[in-house]
């Protein structure tokens, strides 16, 4: 038997700059994108994709459109962003991933300090996807703010099934460098629950149960 022979990477720019009303089009393609480069296994590939910008630099537009295959599975992205010289506004972005749909919008400025804000509708998600014991199909409405050293989560109206019992909660995860902190964490599966709240990681008020 012959091995598969994979398709050579290709990609292709296409641009037209204005110097005088400093203003730039450009568009980018490729097919067979592997990730790391060279020899070795890829973990992340794209077989084919494309991003598209266009405006001036206090004034941009971006769409971005992909196929993406990660650990066997494959997915379908898709994004509109503007901005400016300061920061981004994630319009809309749509994932085909692991049997669901992942939908969000955001924000994420760099100036004058790196701070970003999501919100994101996750629907009929299959974590056997990544781990087979545990079938489902699970919702959940995302918000995560924060900064260059923190993560706020909180997981809102999470529903679903899992390994065919009735799942339900949500919470709170802050996060910090050396510092992991859970709150009014409410998690339901069948007759089984759990709840908790306190320091996982670091100093801060212990970690209590129920």
């Amino acid at each position: 038997a012959h091995a598969r022979r994979r398709q050579p990477s290709r990609v292709d720019v296409t641009g037209q700059l204005d110097l005088q009303a400093a203003t730039a089009q450009g568009q980018l393609e490729w097919h067979a994108l592997r990730w790391p480069l060279g020899g070795q296994a890829p973990q992340v590939e794209s077989p084919r994709g494309s991003a598209r910008l266009s405006g001036t630099l206090d004034d941009w537009a971006l769409t971005l459109q992909a196929a993406l295959v990660a650990q066997g599975q494959a997915g379908e992205i898709e994004m509109q962003a503007h901005g400016d010289a300061a920061q981004a506004r994630l319009e809309t972005f749509t994932a085909q991933l692991l049997g669901g749909q992942l939908a969000g919008q955001g924000t994420l400025r760099w100036a004058p300090e790196l701070r970003y804000a999501v919100t994101a509708r996750a629907r009929r998600f299959d974590p056997r996807v990544l781990w087979p014991q545990w079938p489902g199909r699970v919702d959940a409405d995302l918000v995560a703010t924060g900064d260059a050293g923190a993560l706020d989560l909180r997981i809102e109206d999470l529903g679903g099934t899992l390994r065919g019992q009735p799942l339900g909660g949500g919470g709170r995860i802050a996060w910090q460098p050396a510092s992991l902190r859970v709150s009014d964490i409410d998690l339901r599966l069948g007759r089984a629950s759990l709840r908790a709240s306190g320091t996982v990681l670091g100093s801060g008020p212990p970690l209590t149960g129920v």
